[in-house]
């Protein structure tokens, strides 16, 4: 099929914050109206629905309500502005492929028919999807739809504390291991648990939604390897202590100083920061009268002692940071079992799982998606595409091949470096 006339079929557009981004979306939007036919639902379910494209067949994404609500706005302010242009010749505004006539002609369409102006949210496209397929994804039609996982933790925590009352060793154990995290290996003080308990779940059950990979999940045995990278510096310090000894070099106060921290250091506590640890080589840290005069062993010594430094630098707060998410690793997946039970309870399911069920639900082909959501797609356009998650993109994959495959055309615009989820 001939792709349309509004340009490649595939355009990704990466700009800084105030470059035009809206601007060129909007502008593509209104590209892609001036080559749009009438709203025929004929073609919805229709095996060969011809050349060409009907205006609502034009799908925008936008991250918030916000964003898509200021989308309809330029979407129409700059058909008004081309409808009552004074200069019909004038090349720059959004509008700029039709002519005013043509201008006016869409205005009242859009408004006549504002409901089929395809400017959605990522969440408000997915939940329509998950409304029209509920049967088949085993979801009451009438599902609450959740946003925010906090909505649901107490009633996650409270079962899984039930089970571990009423007897049931395995939530028991997920229980007391994330306490003695807090309490023994992170020294948390004071008496408050849940609230810190609650703190560290929360992002880390969000994660499980849907990260199923399995991960080291025993703090016992990070703590043991931190431990062992801790001995690692104190025993390369020592030996750089003894070194200096045998070999009668008396190093710089500072530097002797250092090894004497080094030397005490415990697993809990961070290494000293001091640029004694990372010098080219022995002869700096000595003073002026005796540089030159280490032996090779001395220099071997301290190349030890600084690679030693170097790994508990960047190791150990890793280490650490993981020590303290894995005491509470089962205990998230012991919530996130619970969360099936208490969605069939309750009748809600949470945006996070949106993703997942959507593309099950379009895996096949979207076809029999169009034909219930009431209308075809045919050109896709993504606004803030930096900070759509990759099961958001994976959702929405089989509708931009779609998009492709039948000659229209996918455009997306973002900016790295505003992505506020590029944890993601």
């Amino acid at each position: 099929m001939t792709p349309d006339p509004a340009g490649p079929p595939f355009l990704l557009l990466t700009a800084s914050a105030g470059s035009g981004k809206t601007f060129a979306l909007t502008r593509r939007f209104l590209d892609l109206l001036a080559g749009a036919g009438p709203a025929d639902s004929g073609r919805t379910c229709t095996r060969d629905p011809g050349p060409g494209y009907g205006w609502p067949e034009i799908l925008a994404v936008t991250f918030t309500l916000k964003a898509a609500a200021e989308m309809q706005e330029r979407i129409l302010a700059g058909l008004k502005e081309r409808a009552l242009d004074p200069a019909p010749d004038r090349p720059d505004g959004p509008a700029r492929s039709l002519s005013p006539a043509a201008a006016r002609s869409w205005v009242e369409r859009l408004l006549r028919h504002f409901h089929q102006l395809n400017v959605r949210t990522i969440d408000s496209l997915l939940h329509l999807f998950l409304a029209l397929f509920a049967p088949e994804l085993g979801l009451p039609p009438d599902f609450i739809p959740a946003f925010d996982l906090e909505e649901v933790f107490d009633d996650l925590y409270d079962a899984v504390c039930a089970a571990a009352e009423a007897g049931d060793p395995a939530a028991r154990r997920v229980l007391d291991q994330s306490s003695e995290t807090l309490l023994l290996l992170d020294d948390v003080p004071g008496f408050d648990l849940f609230a810190r308990t609650r703190k560290r779940l929360l992002p880390l059950l969000e994660r499980r939604l849907t990260d199923r990979a399995a991960y080291l999940a025993d703090p016992e045995r990070l703590h043991a390897r931190l431990e062992a990278l801790v001995r690692g510096l104190r025993d390369a310090a020592r030996d750089m202590a003894a070194e200096l000894e045998r070999c009668r070099l008396a190093p710089v106060a500072h530097f002797a100083s250092f090894l004497g921290k080094l030397r005490d250091i415990a697993p809990d506590q961070p290494p000293p920061v001091s640029a004694y640890g990372a010098k080219a080589g022995l002869d700096d840290c000595l003073p002026k009268a005796a540089k030159g005069t280490a032996p090779d062993s001395a220099e071997a010594a301290y190349a030890r002692l600084r690679e030693a430094y170097a790994a508990c630098l960047s190791g150990r707060p890793l280490l650490v940071r993981a020590r303290g998410l894995a005491g509470f690793l089962n205990l998230a997946d012991a919530l996130a079992a619970e969360l099936p039970e208490l969605e069939r309870r309750s009748g809600l399911l949470l945006s996070q799982q949106w993703p997942e069920k959507v593309q099950a639900v379009l895996e096949n082909g979207p076809p029999e998606a169009f034909c219930r959501l009431g209308t075809r797609l045919h050109h896709l356009l993504l606004d803030e595409f930096q900070d759509t998650s990759r099961g958001q993109w994976d959702a929405m994959l089989p509708l931009a091949e779609e998009c492709l495959a039948k000659g229209g055309g996918v455009f997306a615009v973002g900016d790295v470096k505003q992505a506020i989820y590029g944890w993601r």
